[in-house]
């Protein structure tokens, strides 16, 4: 009986010995699976993060490519409108100097016009003061001519040298 007590015995601790190392080996296993868990774990969501952050880079790339392309076309129109707006302010101004320059020669045509108006009425003054004048004058002087056969020496008054000097002076005006 001692025997089979013993045989019990050994049978029991051999098992709790393999127990014990199946034990420390799964223990080991588990931890070793537990680390390469973790690594895998890391691993992935580094693999993770990195997608992410490539994915938000190519995001923001394209929404900063969409804003710079919404500033070019901004830019290009507000480039279109201020070539407008400066070829209309240039077209405002040249028509304002082109109405000036109608309105100054206008003006300058006018007076030209007065003058050569007035120059021809004074002409037309000056041509019947002379005609008058000749008609006064040849009457004048078939009197005169007629006194100074009766009297051959007659001298002329100073009313007559004025209508002399003034007859003289518009001898231009006899051609008319």
């Amino acid at each position: 009986m001692q025997k089979c007590y013993r045989a019990y015995v050994a049978r029991r601790e051999r098992e709790a010995r393999r127990a014990a190392e199946a034990l420390r080996r799964d223990s080991a296993a588990i931890t070793i699976q537990r680390h390469v868990r973790g690594v895998q774990a890391r691993d992935a969501s580094a693999r993770l993060l990195q997608a992410a952050v490539s994915l938000q880079a190519a995001v923001r790339a394209r929404a900063a490519r969409r804003v710079a392309e919404d500033l070019r076309r901004k830019h290009a129109a507000a480039v279109c409108i201020q070539a407008s707006v400066r070829g209309l302010l240039a077209r405002k101004a040249y028509k304002r100097m082109q109405h000036a320059a109608i309105v100054m020669q206008s003006v300058a045509r006018a007076l030209q016009a007065r003058r050569a108006h007035n120059q021809m009425q004074q002409q037309r003054k000056e041509a019947a003061l002379g005609i008058q004048v000749r008609m006064s004058w040849s009457t004048h002087t078939h009197t005169h001519t007629h006194r100074q056969t009766h009297r051959h020496t007659q001298t002329h008054t100073t009313k007559d040298m004025g209508t002399c000097r003034l007859v003289s002076m518009l001898g231009h005006v006899s051609a008319i």
